[in-house]
């Protein structure tokens, strides 16, 4: 029983920082000649910080719930610029085990996470259906779903009467809350 409110603590609070922190990425690449030049689906989230503990603490949680990761560095050219750390879940499996274990306590990014899902799965459609020439690039619902997920990283922040979670009064959205003027 400790052990599972321990997990949902561990999950909510990596839930929270990938809110914050994280990328849903999901693209197409072309391979090598030598492998016939077909595309792949690559899906990836990403958790992009400079504190350390904090990174830490996410690859214990998703080591913790197995999923695989690996740390990539970013070196700035900027001098007065810190370098930065990431932790990257990447593949098919992964992705949707760390978005199942996370999804109950998304918020501002749930919409990524079911539009990651919707790839993943009709992905997963496709390998169970595949035709002898047929290329996953050419796939319409395939491409709609990752143009939806890539619009969704730029769009403007969820209208907070479309979350889940319910306040004791609503928030106030003016302007001039938003934009302080000198």
């Amino acid at each position: 029983m400790l052990e599972t409110i321990s997990r949902e603590v561990n999950n909510a609070w990596l839930a929270g920082i990938i809110e914050g922190e994280g990328t849903f990425m999901a693209w197409f690449y072309k391979t090598k000649p030598e492998r016939r030049g077909q595309h792949q689906l690559v899906t990836k989230i990403s958790i992009v910080n400079n504190d350390a503990v904090i990174l830490r603490k996410a690859t214990e949680i998703l080591s913790w719930n197995k999923i695989g990761y690996f740390y990539c560095l970013t070196k700035r050219k900027n001098k007065n610029h810190n370098n930065t750390l990431c932790v990257v879940v990447q593949g098919k499996g992964r992705v949707k085990n760390l978005i199942n274990s996370i999804k109950p306590y998304l918020s501002g990014k749930l919409r990524q996470a079911e539009m990651m899902l919707n790839i993943i799965n009709r992905r997963e459609e496709m390998t169970h259906s595949y035709k002898r020439g047929q290329r996953i690039i050419d796939d319409e619902e395939l491409l709609k779903f990752t143009k939806a997920l890539k619009e969704m990283k730029h769009s403007l922040p969820v209208d907070p009467s479309e979350t889940k979670r319910r306040a004791n009064y609503p928030l106030s959205w003016k302007f001039e809350d938003i934009v302080r003027t000198a």
